[in-house]
């Protein structure tokens, strides 16, 4: 079975952040968002469905090799 994974990107230093269904994705959204306007940021935020946070890990990282893991942008 497949769970969503919300995954924000922040461009400018490389680095995403990962939480699972359990938070709100329109609550992320807004965070990034508001975020991303005060400090003048490039930040983006999509949803990704895997078998597991290893396994959202794992594409993440096939496809975005420079980037770096930077735990959860809140706790749920």
């Amino acid at each position: 079975m497949t769970q969503r994974f919300h995954v924000i990107f922040d461009e400018g230093n490389r680095q995403y952040f990962v939480n699972d269904a359990a938070a709100s994705g329109i609550r992320l959204h807004y965070e990034v968002q508001m975020a991303a306007r005060s400090k003048n940021q490039k930040l983006r935020d999509t949803d990704l469905w895997a078998v597991s946070l290893e396994g959202a890990l794992a594409e993440i990282k096939e496809h975005f090799p420079d980037y770096t893991f930077e735990g959860e942008w809140v706790s749920p």
